[in-house]
């Protein structure tokens, strides 16, 4: 496998994680579906944090995306110049 193959197939891999962290943290600020609990301050200092859509979210989409972006042909992303063929 190319370096291409291989990180397209790693960021390609990370990104439905990213967008699932991003909405397990929006959920967490409804818990049961109600807003009531995020209206009277009741939600943990973890949450307000926004810990997985920062680090879990935006974080991991950067670097996914500059997996996915310097796994091209012909990139100096290679640096140890491994095969660069598709096969």
């Amino acid at each position: 496998m190319s370096t291409a193959k291989c990180s397209k197939f790693i960021a390609f891999s990370l990104y439905p994680f990213v967008f699932i962290s991003i909405l397990c943290n929006i959920v967490l600020f409804f818990p049961g579906g109600s807003v009531k609990y995020a209206q009277q301050g009741l939600i943990t200092e973890e949450v307000k944090y926004m810990g997985g859509l920062l680090g879990g979210g935006i974080m991991v989409l950067i670097s996914s995306i500059y997996i996915h972006f310097t796994g091209e042909n012909g990139c100096c992303g290679n640096r140890f110049g491994v095969s660069q063929s598709d096969s």
